[in-house]
């Protein structure tokens, strides 16, 4: 089991961003569990995007509604914001602005030119994998269910976006908000307390691991309302080395890197840093190296 690339968009000029992002809401996720439609203005750079689960607290399914916007034909960048507010129906405002999250299509100037590789695995049949080159750009977990906080009102349900160049970010309860309403997403077993964690042990690579809500105002110990989901695909890894510090998962330098490729004398993993001095995600990409 492993990543395998099954589209790719080469890059031609400015005009690909557009072309990427209207293949990733429309073909992509539309393929991955998510429901796309039309925005309600009609905009052609505007969809609304909800995806469905189980809400652990209640047993129930509960339903994450989002609009994006990526503005123009040649814009590299995109704006997801939770869709909380309607009138009838939700969805059919799609004008919720107070949290919002950026996604970006590009790498870097000295890396325009790298193709867009979309990825899928046997492992999580919903999950999707984007790079840009070596970059992840975007990865959804493709989870079944999560810690949704077992409430009903749009407002205070939590939101979870999808990974990008910051990490994960998620919106709503239980904790207080940080910059433009996002709250940060991280592992609990890489830090002590609030304090800056040294590991004392070699680097460790772990699977099936949890992700739980985190502000710069609330620090530890979490109660079990915060925990979010838990990411138990086979083909993704979280990477801890021996010299990890808690800035290195929800710090503002978490997976900003153009990623490296490491093997294990049996598999090569697509890492989200590009060394192996601060925590990442790895992607099993088989047993062959991967074409980017």
């Amino acid at each position: 089991m492993a990543w395998t690339k099954f589209h790719s968009i080469p890059w031609v000029s400015d005009s690909t961003n557009g072309s990427y992002h209207t293949y990733l809401f429309d073909t992509a996720l539309a393929g991955k569990g998510w429901t796309i439609s039309a925005h309600p203005d009609s905009n052609a750079f505007k969809r609304r995007a909800s995806y469905a689960m189980t809400d652990w607290n209640t047993g129930t399914t509960t339903t994450m509604r989002f609009w994006v916007n990526w503005g123009s034909a040649t814009s590299a960048s995109c704006s997801w914001y939770p869709d909380k507010t309607f009138t009838t129906t939700p969805g059919d405002l799609a004008t919720y602005t107070t949290s919002t999250r950026t996604y970006y299509a590009y790498v870097s100037n000295y890396q325009a030119t790298d193709s867009w590789g979309f990825w899928s695995t046997t492992s999580k049949s919903k999950a999707l994998l984007v790079t840009r080159g070596k970059k992840v750009v975007f990865f959804w977990p493709g989870m079944n269910s999560y810690g949704g906080y077992n409430v009903t009102s749009e407002a205070n349900k939590n939101y979870i976006y999808p990974f990008a160049d910051t990490g994960f970010k998620c919106s709503g309860p239980p904790q207080l908000s940080g910059s433009s309403g996002q709250l940060s997403f991280v592992c609990p077993y890489v830090f002590s307390g609030s304090a800056t964690y040294v590991n004392t042990e070699p680097n460790r690579l772990y699977s099936n691991f949890p992700f739980i809500a985190s502000s710069p105002n609330y620090t530890f110990p979490y109660d079990n309302s915060s925990l979010l989901y838990v990411e138990d695909n086979s083909d993704v890894k979280h990477f801890i080395p021996s010299t990890n510090t808690s800035g290195d998962w929800a710090g503002s330098n978490s997976y900003t890197s153009y990623g490296v490729v490491v093997y294990d004398g049996t598999n090569y993993y697509l890492s989200t840093q590009s060394d192996m001095a601060r925590a990442a995600l790895w992607f099993n990409m088989g047993t062959t190296e991967p074409v980017f």
